[in-house]
């Protein structure tokens, strides 16, 4: 088993939070992959030599899938070892990098290859080492920044605010902080991240709690 977690160059730290690559040549009966609730998007590339190794709900998935916000937990079931590389985002990086509608992308995902315009899929896939893939990952996202869409900056510093409050910032601290209407707020966040500033503290404020969690059960 190996996997690396990669930092983002600087140029793409607005945008990514972290890369990361893992490879395992073989799995234990009945493991499962879940994705709890999440305050980020990400992008995966996944294949076992040239076959997807991934199933949801009983179907082989893509090799390559964009993911929106997810608002509820989902599993997915490996067939055999595998590869992955993925780009995770902060919650406003798909929105800024690619223009999407991020609100159409929450608990959904799009096949990678159609959306990117480049067969980014069989660079991965003919290349064997995880660091390599990252790289194309890299390069890939650097050819984005020239088409970079506007920074919403209310809410990419009020997202900051509430990550740093650790989820127990009110929604109405932020209308009131902003001058500026709860339904305005609302119609931003949508667009920009993909859920309500309520639902995005409520993420926060879970993850924290599940993060305590986990330091408790290590102590």
């Amino acid at each position: 088993m190996n996997y690396l977690i990669v930092p983002p160059p600087a140029e793409l730290a607005p945008y990514v939070k972290y890369f990361g690559g893992y490879k395992m040549d073989h799995i234990h009966q009945n493991l499962q992959i879940s994705t709890l609730v999440n305050d980020a998007s990400c992008f995966v590339v996944q294949h076992d030599n040239g076959r997807s190794a991934m199933m949801e709900g009983g179907q082989f998935i893509p090799f390559s899938m964009l993911y929106g916000m997810s608002t509820a937990s989902k599993s997915n079931v490996p067939v055999s070892g595998f590869s992955a590389v993925a780009a995770v985002f902060h919650p406003h990086g798909i929105y800024e990098l690619f223009g999407i509608d991020a609100s159409e992308l929450t608990d959904q995902e799009i096949f990678l290859d159609d959306f990117a315009g480049w067969n980014i899929t069989n660079h991965i896939i003919s290349t064997p080492d995880l660091q390599q893939q990252v790289n194309i990952l890299f390069d890939f996202l650097r050819a984005r920044l020239k088409h970079t869409h506007g920074t919403d900056l209310l809410v990419k510093d009020s997202v900051l605010k509430i990550q740093q409050s650790k989820g127990i910032l009110n929604v109405r601290d932020l209308v009131s902080y902003y001058n500026t209407s709860e339904r305005k707020l609302q119609r931003r966040y949508k667009q920009t991240i993909g859920v309500s500033p309520r639902h995005f503290v409520k993420i926060t404020h879970f993850r924290e709690a599940m993060s305590l969690l986990k330091i408790q059960i290590l102590n």
